[in-house]
């Protein structure tokens, strides 16, 4: 059996795919939950209060990044993505924040908080 590796994970702007960024392999670590939570009420019964729905965060970070796709990284916060990963994996997520550290050959390593949203990339 054939197996392909693939080292580039993609970056597009949701409400403009035609703007992309390839960035070397991205490493993930993946979050699921439910939403909810445990409320005291009176004579100190506690109760789960959940919500439908589940929740997906990741935490992705993109090794050795140009700092012009730092820059395109940090204006496409508080936008939809889509992100794709080097096992083909697709997800449909917001971030708000970028952590950025510099590497010694003057890249970075760049990290974003991303959530789950819905999205669909029918025409």
């Amino acid at each position: 059996m054939a197996v392909l590796n693939l080292e580039t994970a993609w970056v597009n702007l949701a409400s403009d795919l035609s703007q992309s960024l390839a960035l070397w392999s991205a490493d993930w670590s993946d979050g699921r939950s439910v939403p909810g939570d445990v409320r005291t009420y009176a004579g100190g019964r506690r109760r789960v209060v959940s919500r439908a729905g589940k929740l997906r965060n990741l935490s992705v970070t993109f090794p050795t990044v140009t700092g012009a796709q730092v820059e395109t990284l940090v204006g496409w916060a508080g936008q939809t993505i889509l992100l794709r990963d080097k096992r083909g994996r697709i997800v449909w997520c917001v971030y708000f924040s970028v952590s950025v550290s510099d590497r010694r050959d003057g890249t970075y390593d760049v990290t974003v908080q991303v959530a789950e949203v819905s999205g669909s990339a029918a025409v």
